[in-house]
């Protein structure tokens, strides 16, 4: 029951609040909802996002309820999430993006080799045009390699640089990332 995202996505960063009536709508598309809404019972995020707006913390959590008596994991299925891994791998980046050319209705993926961010900090680049929306989507690696629409949860998508929008950045799931999801996880 258990959903990873970008930080901002839940919570308003630099001593910011949490969002609200959080929930989640998998396989959403085109207004069509085949599996319910899930609502948020807990969300969390690191301490660096939520007291200080650092990109390179921002990710986030939301520990969902049940739904008709039902967990999330065993009416969709799950993937699995992984830390620390090598930045090189080839990553898939999914989002909902909803500027143009995008309406937000239809899950977009891109997919291909990492960039090192320019500035220097420990996130990582993908060359790919998805637009605002695709914040908090997974950026995973290893997908298929498991099987079909098998994969693993490396990072989520967290921002794009004005003038570089061809380009979205996820934050790395280095050990901060680990300890939240342990902790979110023991609630």
């Amino acid at each position: 029951d258990l959903v990873v995202t970008a930080g901002h996505c839940l919570h308003g960063g630099a001593g910011g609040s949490f969002a609200t009536n959080v929930t989640f709508v998998p396989g959403y598309r085109d207004g069509r909802m085949p599996y319910g809404m899930w609502t948020a019972r807990r969300i969390t995020t690191t301490p660096a996002w939520g007291y200080h707006g650092n990109f390179d913390f921002d990710a986030g959590f939301a520990l969902l309820n049940t739904n008709a008596g039902r967990h999330l994991q065993d009416v969709v299925g799950a993937q699995q999430i992984v830390f620390n891994q090598p930045r090189t791998f080839a990553h898939y980046a999914f989002g909902y993006p909803r500027l143009p050319p995008y309406d937000g209705n239809r899950l977009i993926y891109c997919a291909g080799a990492t960039i090192a961010d320019p500035y220097g900090s420990p996130s990582f680049g993908l060359r790919c045009n998805m637009t605002a929306g695709a914040s908090g989507g997974p950026l995973m690696i290893g997908v298929g390699r498991a099987g079909p629409g098998t994969g693993w949860v490396a990072s989520v998508v967290s921002f794009a640089y004005v003038g570089e929008e061809e380009v979205l950045y996820g934050t790395y799931f280095g050990r901060e990332i680990e300890l939240l999801y342990h902790q979110t996880n023991a609630l």
